[in-house]
């Protein structure tokens, strides 16, 4: 859901350390061909990880979580900046 998100949003994952972007995780489980379009959609403050400060890539997200990334979407997307 999240690399959707982010290339939904038309983020260029190219432009930023992905690493130092996600290096706020404390799982660390973000697949490789995954990881640019993740670190571009947490730059972005699109994807913010669960409150235990995990990303957990194999959970499946709520209607909650997948609300509150379209409103992320739709903030960035429309010209308001940063949504965190």
């Amino acid at each position: 859901m999240a690399v959707r998100a982010a290339a939904a949003g038309g983020f260029n994952p190219e432009v930023f350390d992905a690493d130092a972007a996600i290096a706020e995780f404390n799982d660390g489980t973000i697949s490789g061909w995954a990881k640019n379009l993740v670190a571009a959609a947490v730059k972005a403050g699109i994807i913010l990880g669960q409150e235990s400060g995990d990303f957990a890539p194999s959970a499946c997200a709520t209607r909650a979580e997948a609300a509150t990334e379209l409103a992320h979407i739709q903030a960035v997307a429309g010209g308001q900046g940063e949504v965190r």
